[in-house]
This record gives structure tokens, sequence and C-alpha cells, in this order.
């Protein structure tokens, strides 16, 4: 049986979207088939973390990153390059999942930092639960970053029937631990302060993944949510990458892609985007 998928990618976040409010039976893009009935699309949405304009390969005019799969999806798809978008996580979500302006969220200012009690509040109704309504099955691979301070307001209560990844905005990859303190010590170089693990699989805390980068986790859960789902359920995933946001940590098959430059981290980022 076809399992007909709409794909959006998105680079460096999106500021203003179709409100989820429109969403309805009629314009959700059903696709008919003659002889079939209408048949909702299966929804996959990536999301790239922090990176800007010029890290993909069709607006680098110097030669200096790859990114072999992605030119695939622009070139069959449409390039939106006229957009306002948002340069840090929070607000990126909280526009792609609510369809408004993120400052009427009151988190359009910065990201939520681990220590921060904030969370996107729940008068906003995000897309997963309008899915819902219309008999999706909503997944979220990746990182979350609309606050953790208490299980309501965290994926499962908002829509989405899975979550694996973290629930903060960064973690080592290798590790999946986040620092408790405030975030702003690992942006300056300085001392991370406590950690704990950040990576979850559903509620239970993935400590058996620890050693893996974190992109691969993803990756194959990604993956394995496609090959078992029942095509004939529709199904929204939001492909929420922690890539390229900070540590610069990539697997070496990456990073060696590249030729070491005397900038620290930068054959490692180059080689992230890859990833």
């Amino acid at each position: 049986m076809k399992f007909w998928i709409t794909i959006c990618v998105l680079l460096f976040g999106i500021a203003i979207g179709l409100p989820a409010a429109v969403l309805n039976e009629r314009n959700i893009g059903e696709r008919y088939i003659p002889g079939l009935p209408p048949k909702k699309p299966h929804l996959i949405f990536l999301l790239a973390d922090n990176s800007g304009w010029s890290d993909v390969e069709w607006n680098d005019q110097v030669g200096f990153m790859k990114t072999p799969n992605m030119n695939y999806l622009a070139r069959t798809g449409v390039i939106l390059n006229q957009t306002y978008v948002q340069p840090v996580c929070t607000p990126t979500r909280v526009a792609f999942l609510t369809g408004y302006y993120p400052f009427r969220s009151a988190l359009g200012h910065a990201m939520i930092l681990p220590s921060q009690p904030s969370y996107l509040s729940r008068e906003f109704k995000v897309l997963p639960e309008y899915l819902k309504e219309l008999g999706y099955t909503n997944h979220i691979v990746g990182k979350w970053h609309l606050g953790a301070c208490r299980w309501d307001v965290t994926p499962l209560w908002r829509g989405f029937d899975s979550h694996y990844g973290p629930l903060n905005g960064y973690i080592d990859y290798y590790d999946q631990s986040v620092s408790v303190r405030e975030a702003v010590n690992a942006l300056f170089g300085q001392a991370a302060g406590d950690v704990a693990l950040d990576f979850r699989d559903n509620t239970g805390a993935a400590f058996h993944h620890r050693g893996t980068h974190a992109s691969e986790l993803t990756g194959k859960r990604a993956v394995d949510l496609i090959a078992n789902h029942n095509p004939d359920v529709p199904m929204f995933m939001f492909m929420s990458f922690l890539l390229p946001h900070f540590p610069f940590q990539v697997p070496d098959r990456y990073r060696d892609l590249y030729d070491p430059l005397p900038v620290a981290g930068l054959q490692e980022y180059r080689g992230m985007i890859q990833c």
C-alpha cells in the first residue's frame, strides 16, 4: 500500500506560519486518487536547530558546506528564500507549533534555560492537538524545548503520542547530559556545573543509549517509527534535530570529510551540518 508523505524542511526556524486553528477536514491536504477514498497525507517536518543561511550548499557561495541530502529535498521541492525566521530554539518551536508570533506567548525573547520553570502556556493549542482531532498519530523525535518543569507541559500532554529525545535545549551528544545550572555557563566556556541525564523515551529516562551520538539515536528511531506505522492511519512526525546546536561533537566519519581549519570547532560544525 502506498505510503504518501509530505516533507517540509525548515532551517534556522520559522517566524510565522499557518495558524493551526485553520486546519480542518477540508484543507488538511487530503490526496485524492480516482477509485479510492480521499486519504490524509503523512506529514514529516524536519527542523535543523540553529543552522544559518549559508549552512546549506545552495546558499554557500564558496563551496564550504556539503549537504547532499538537503540538496535533493530542495531540488525536488520548493525553496522559500524570503521568510523571516527566529534566531534561537524556543521561539522557533513556539511559532511552528502554535502559528503565532512568539512574543504573544511570552517566550519570544530567548530560549528556556534548564533551570527556568518556564513553558509554553496551555492556553495555546498546538499543531499535534489539532491533528489528533483529525485522526493523526503524532510523534516528536528530538528536542522539545518548550518547558519541562512539570509533566503536563511536555510532549505527551500536548498532543504527541510519543517523544524520543531531550526535553531541554541542548545535551552532550554522547552521554546525553545537560547542565542543570544556567546554560550561559557553557556558552562562555565556563564550567557547566552539575549535570543530569536529559534523554527521554516517552516519560522514561533512556540511560542505556549513552555512548552513541544522539543524532544516530534519533535518526534510527524516526526510521523505525515510519517502518512500523500502519499506513492507513495518518501520521505527523516532528523531526526536531539537535544538530547543529553546540556542543561541537560529531562522529569522526562526518568530521573527517573536511580538512582541519585554524578556527576551533569549525571542522566539527561542518561535519554536524552533513550529519
